[in-house]
């Protein structure tokens, strides 16, 4: 099997459609379509050059208070789905960007928060690589407890709120997008798992 040529078939700002002409084993010739946020010549070296970069962060952001842990979510308005989604902060790489330097901008913006520690990275990942070439990078943050001064676009509508550590789980329940609802579980999941190892190490004692 063998990628031809890629052509881009829509001119939009934002989110556009591109044709990978390829040609089969059999010998046969197929179009595969797909979208990217990327301008051309970034798909193009992602997929010739195999040239991968980030184009998102997302973070689960959290803080100490009376030696607890909280997490903060965001209850955001997304258009595509015509209703409030629950999630964690997210938000695309800007051109001249690091992953570092988006997630703090996006984390100010979101929910007003500095980052006090990066705890965690999980390198880019495809989101949906059947249909859109995008990819994420994830980060567990801890942040400085005075937050909650957005910065928000006009276009944006997100308001935010926090839950204790225990309390996760049943949150859980009414997170639909999978990027966070994944990077949330990971993150109690491995919380759970420290505090074990603690306990035990202190009844070993």
């Amino acid at each position: 099997m063998e990628i031809k040529n890629l052509k881009q078939t829509t001119q939009s700002p934002f989110l556009n459609s591109f044709n990978l002409e390829i040609n089969l084993d059999n010998g046969k010739d197929f179009t595969y379509y797909f979208a990217s946020r990327k301008p051309f010549e970034s798909v193009r070296k992602r997929i010739f050059d195999h040239k991968k970069t980030t184009d998102a962060v997302r973070c689960v952001p959290y803080f100490y208070k009376d030696n607890e842990i909280y997490v903060v979510l965001l209850k955001e308005f997304r258009y595509v789905a015509n209703e409030f989604i629950i999630g964690t902060p997210a938000g695309l790489v800007e051109e001249g960007e690091s992953e570092i330097e988006a997630l703090h901008r996006e984390i100010f913006e979101e929910i007003g928060a500095k980052i006090k520690k990066i705890d965690k990275s999980f390198g880019a990942c495809y989101t949906s690589i059947g249909a859109i070439d995008e990819s994420v990078a994830c980060f567990y943050i801890e942040i400085e407890p005075d937050f909650g001064n957005q910065h928000l676009d006009q276009t944006e509508k997100i308001n935010f709120f926090t839950t204790k550590l225990s309390l996760l789980p049943d949150v859980l329940k009414d997170v639909t997008d999978y990027q966070s609802r994944y990077l949330l579980e990971a993150f109690y999941y491995e919380q759970e798992n420290k505090n074990l190892k603690e306990k035990l190490a202190k009844l070993e004692k």
